[in-house]
């Protein structure tokens, strides 16, 4: 018989994993080069696609090949778990069969803050086949925004048969401190184009490591708009988040979330623009999320 689960309660809310390992928060943020995307999504899916507000960049020489952005956002987050905001700062170069990027953020809640080091690469082994990499690295001082350690390893394939149509694959492992918590997620999706419009779906798998559980969450975007002028768009998800607890008592905790987000780039020259994001996210008896991500970019 599955074991009763008892009702989280707000004095628990210290108890709750960070963004980073909640398997919704995964999944809706993979589309974005956001510092939300840096706290949650999977980061070799981020090096593989670039982000929602570029197109795949590998075998595509006329694309700039540096980039460097500088990102802020702050959540707004009801019943007592408070203000989170962070900044982070990304740079990356892309070659016609490779590409590398290393991001450095920092993240602020009421319980502290705390810092993150990604590095991440890709690689065209064949015409339509790219693998790609990547780890980020949190010292754990007391305070558990990130995990100690995350490793990303997947692939994009360009499907043959029909054009436009690409798929990608990541399977991702998350550790903390404690060798007891973390977890593995497998994530994959489609991403296909027609026209001037991008279009995502990805699905996300994950076992918990202390109890076993598993659980899943899924991500659909769209986005309209032209490279070098103007990207604009959004996406929904949902899913759950099941994990166990290890305090003295061991406790289950199931949650379920859905959420929406809309998103609009400009270039205001050849080589500088910004983005623009809004997210909304219910934690089902837990919190709603309210959030704004600012992000200057430069391109040459």
């Amino acid at each position: 018989m599955p074991r009763p689960v008892p009702r989280l309660r707000l004095p628990l809310r210290r108890h709750l994993r960070p963004a980073t390992f909640g398997l919704l928060a995964a999944a809706l943020t993979a589309a974005a080069l956001t510092a939300a995307a840096l706290t949650a999504a999977p980061l070799a899916a981020q090096a593989a696609l670039d982000s929602a507000s570029r197109r795949p960049v590998l075998n595509r020489p006329e694309f700039p090949q540096w980039l460097v952005q500088g990102t802020s956002y702050y959540n707004a987050v009801d019943n007592g778990f408070g203000a989170w905001y962070g900044q982070d700062v990304r740079i990356q170069r892309v070659t016609r069969y490779t590409g590398a990027f290393v991001t450095a953020g920092t993240q602020t809640r009421p319980s502290g803050s705390q810092q993150v080091l990604a590095l991440g690469t890709t690689l065209s082994v064949l015409p339509r086949l790219s693998v790609l990499a990547s780890v980020s690295m949190a010292p754990d001082q007391g305070t558990v925004l990130f995990p100690r350690l995350r490793r990303d390893v997947g692939f994009n394939y360009t499907v043959p048969w029909m054009d436009g149509l690409l798929w990608n694959t990541v399977l991702t492992d998350v550790r903390y401190t404690d060798r007891r918590i973390g977890g593995t997620i497998v994530s994959g999706g489609p991403l296909f184009y027609r026209g001037l419009g991008i279009y995502m779906a990805q699905g996300f798998v994950n076992r918990d490591r202390a109890s076993g559980a598993l659980s899943g969450a899924f991500q659909v975007s769209a986005q309209r708009g032209i490279q070098g002028k103007y990207w604009m768009g959004g996406g929904v998800g949902g899913g759950n988040e099941a994990y166990r607890l290890l305090l003295d008592v061991p406790f289950d905790a199931r949650f379920s979330s859905r959420s929406a987000n809309l998103f609009a780039t400009r270039w205001f020259t050849r080589n500088l623009g910004a983005t623009a994001r809004v997210d909304v996210e219910r934690k089902r008896n837990v919190y709603w999320r309210r959030a704004l991500t600012l992000s200057l970019f430069t391109e040459f």
